[in-house]
């Protein structure tokens, strides 16, 4: 049973639109157990929510999201297929029809189609749903699906050689590096080639391995009113607090090339592909290394495919574009999920063949043991979506998300609300800058004054000339050269003088630190140094007396007086012989007042 979290706890809100259904994920964001500071947070999956939009809606399973990933808390506790409509998915004879292009299902989006409208009440309801849990205001990542988006490969040299002024780049482009005449030409093109599609402040681009003729990138252009943006316009039209908090707009294609770039190191040449089934349509990325290759859909294979004829379909595009053997692949499909698997691993042996969930793994500080039960496309995007979002929040995703929501819908439009707190700082700040302001004021008038004095009564020159300062500078010299010379004589008197006083000052001062040990007697040596016999309580106050003295331990042992045990020492203690303090301070003050000018020469 799922239990009711904090408001405040970070909480991100994973939505994939489709024209058939709403499906969202709520993930929970935290400290992992094993990682208190919270530098590897933990990302748990709190509930999963499905909402039809009008058409035939995908099969959810049950337990489908508590399996598929380490760490997810559950999902919904029972399973349901809604049809609305007419929900007319029949087909007619599929014997090859698939391979020869007469599959009897049109396209669910032909050209022309426009967008799919607005799901204000599915997500309303959704939120509402969240709030139930105890979060209120989740940040939100949509993810959208053709129609709502369109993929439009550019080769650079079409699009910018018609452009005056323009570099045409070569090699592999990174769509950062171009600049603004390079992208308002691109954006140009655009407009040329999908007429009414383009709103010239929402296009994204990504990079496309180089071929024969250039350079190319991949234009990713949602369409001006899809379904995201409309719905939360229809959202801010009923006030400001009714605006989500929406943080995120990916779309399938550009998902699925983040997915492969934060999961693909920078240096590898990796030939991978990403393959996704569902109800509508087969959509098939090449990749090498990180960079997207080609890009497929296919309208005339579906899920209801055989899984052969789709796993043979794959094969005949991986042949025609001159692809390469492939050494990973990533498959994910509507119903029948583990059979297509199994075929894709019976058609490739030779390469890694994966569930697409195994990519989402690359955001996880988990092992991915436990992937086995397959989740459907559609989930798999409303999970990855919260994940991309939660990567990008913490800056630790390779490939930024691009510039897909529009900026007025971005964040939630709030008033901010200023308390006492922000007055009293202020009110600080002018006092602090006023007493300072005076007392520039004040020192900078008392300048002034001194300036003034001065230059009304300026000091006079020395009457005397030149030769009789220069004499009075040498008698000074002499008399200073004396008294150097008188404390020479006095250091030789002092020398050693005061050696016994501190010797009993240190014997003093080490004997009360130390305690426990009493001195019977010392005795002069020849060579300065003392004899020091003594007893103690215990051998470590005989070392630590040592110690404080500077003294050789020469001999312990110990005696029985009554029934405690008495340890006598023998310590040779070094006297040094030292001039006074007193003879030392005069030396210094004779030696400072030797900063005097040297004899003239003249």
């Amino acid at each position: 049973m799922l239990k009711k979290k904090a408001p405040h706890t970070p909480a991100v809100l994973g939505v994939c639109v489709t024209p058939e259904a709403v499906e969202a994920v709520l993930l929970r964001v935290g400290p992992a157990p094993s990682d208190p500071a919270g530098s590897a947070p933990a990302v748990d999956a709190l509930e999963h929510f499905v909402r039809a939009r009008g058409r035939a809606g995908a099969l959810t399973r049950k337990g489908a999201l508590t399996g598929a990933l380490p760490g997810l808390s559950g999902s919904l506790e029972h399973d349901f297929t809604l049809h609305v409509g007419d929900g007319g998915n029949g087909t007619g004879s599929t014997f090859l029809s698939s391979e020869f292009g007469l599959s009897s299902r049109k396209d669910d989006t032909p050209a022309g189609v426009g967008p799919t409208p607005p799901f204000t009440p599915q997500l309303l309801e959704i939120l509402e749903a969240c709030a139930a849990l105890g979060y209120d205001d989740p940040q939100i990542a949509f993810c959208i699906t053709r129609p709502d988006a369109t993929y439009e490969p550019v080769d650079l040299a079409t699009a910018l050689g018609a452009a005056r002024n323009v570099r045409v780049p070569g090699g592999l482009i990174d769509p950062a590096d171009l600049n603004g005449k390079q992208r308002r030409a691109l954006i140009t093109h655009l407009t040329t080639a999908l007429p009414g599609q383009v709103d010239e402040k929402r296009i994204g681009f990504l990079p496309l391995t180089p071929v024969k003729t250039g350079s190319r990138l991949l234009a990713v252009v949602p369409h001006p009113r899809d379904a995201v943006t409309t719905t939360l316009e229809a959202l801010r039209a009923r006030g400001k607090d009714a605006l989500p908090d929406a943080r995120l707009l990916e779309t399938e294609v550009s998902l699925y090339a983040a997915l492969i770039h934060d999961r693909v190191p920078a240096e590898a040449r990796t030939r991978s592909a990403v393959v996704r089934v569902n109800s509508r349509d087969t959509l098939i990325l090449f990749f090498e290394g990180r960079t997207l290759r080609h890009l497929e859909r296919m309208r005339a294979i579906t899920s209801f495919e055989a899984p052969d004829t789709i796993c043979s379909r794959v094969m005949l595009q991986q042949d025609e574009h001159k692809i390469g053997d492939l050494e990973q692949l990533y498959v994910a499909g509507e119903g029948r999920a583990d059979e297509l698997l199994a075929h894709f691993r019976a058609f490739y042996p030779e390469a890694d063949v994966y569930p697409l969930q195994h990519l989402l793994s690359t955001y996880r500080a988990t092992e991915t043991a436990r992937l086995d039960d397959l989740l459907a496309p559609n989930t798999l995007l409303a999970l990855g979506t919260g994940l991309r979002l939660i990567t990008a929040r913490q800056q630790t995703t390779t490939l930024p998300p691009l510039p897909l929501l529009p900026r007025k819908l971005r964040v939630k439009q709030t008033t901010p609300r200023l308390g006492w707190t922000p007055f009293l700082l202020l009110g600080v700040l002018f006092a602090v800058s006023l007493y300072f302001v005076n007392r520039y004021l004040a020192q900078r008038a008392e300048i002034l004054q001194q300036r003034t004095e001065l230059m009304l009564n300026p000091v006079p020159a020395p009457a005397e000339p030149p030769e009789a300062i220069r004499a009075r500078l040498d008698s000074i010299r002499q008399a200073n050269q004396r008294r150097a010379q008188s404390l020479v004589v006095l250091d030789s008197l002092l020398y050693g003088s005061d050696r016994w006083s501190r010797f009993l000052e240190q014997t003093s001062r080490a004997t009360g630190e130390v305690g426990g040990l009493w001195l019977r007697a010392w005795t002069s040596r020849p060579d300065g140094s003392v004899r020091v016999e003594g007893s103690a309580m215990d051998r470590t106050r005989i070392a630590a007396f040592a110690r404080r003295m500077n003294a050789t331990i020469d001999r312990v042992f110990s005696a029985d007086i009554g029934n405690t045990q008495v340890y006598s020492f023998e310590l040779t203690v070094p006297v040094p012989a030292d001039i006074p303090d007193v003879a030392r301070y005069l030396r210094e003050q004779v030696e400072g007042s030797d900063a005097l000018p040297g004899p003239s020469s003249d």
